[in-house]
């Protein structure tokens, strides 16, 4: 029943990829489903079902004509989980030449950081704190809203080679080591509309 549920919001997804439904503009990027890597190279039902959490099955952005301010971008997982391990969600996309991206990482259970930011041409990283995410459990999605001006955004500019990255895994000796990792790869640019 699941997998007939997801394949139907895949669908509904689909239809409204590059295009316009009451006011807003929306473009889609699809996963496959149960394809998380493990430990690097292990995948399949084991590593489907202990990291379910950080499958991601699509991400999406869009913008609305009512809140032209704001930049929209959500992500369907396979479920929203609580764990003691810190797992990181992040859509990223170039800009001006440059890395930006926005994101969240659940932190000790239900502690919630999210964060929109970029790295400019020396390595150093940005973050850009007005930012905020919903969660919704039910339907296992992420959106976050973004502030365009904080991030430099206006009509007619390009969100390059968009794609995903979650991961789980643990902070040690400010380094983050991964256990399991999940990506979406880079499909057609965004163009900002208003």
């Amino acid at each position: 029943m699941k997998k007939i549920i997801s394949i139907l919001l895949g669908g509904m997804f689909l239809l409204i990829s590059c295009s316009t439904i009451g006011g807003a503009e929306y473009t889609v990027f699809d996963d496959k489903q149960n394809d998380v890597r493990a430990f690097f190279i292990f995948r399949g039902p084991i590593a489907n079902k202990l990291f379910n959490h950080i499958d991601m099955i699509s991400f999406s952005i869009w913008e609305d004509a009512e809140s032209p301010q704001f930049l929209y971008m959500n992500m369907n997982i396979g479920e929203v989980k609580y764990t003691e391990r810190r797992s990181v969600y992040n859509i990223i996309w170039d800009f001006h030449g440059l890395m930006y991206f926005t994101g969240m990482h659940v932190l000790n259970g239900s502690d919630i950081l999210d964060y929109s930011g970029y790295i400019d041409a020396s390595g150093t990283e940005h973050k850009i704190w007005n930012t905020s995410v919903k969660i919704d459990e039910v339907n296992s999605v992420l959106t976050w809203t973004i502030t365009k001006n904080d991030l430099g955004l206006k009509a007619g500019d390009v969100l390059e080679k968009p794609h995903a990255q979650s991961s789980v895994g643990t902070k040690e000796w400010e380094t983050f080591k991964s256990f399991a990792v999940d990506k979406i790869a880079s499909g057609s640019n965004y163009v900002i509309q208003y």
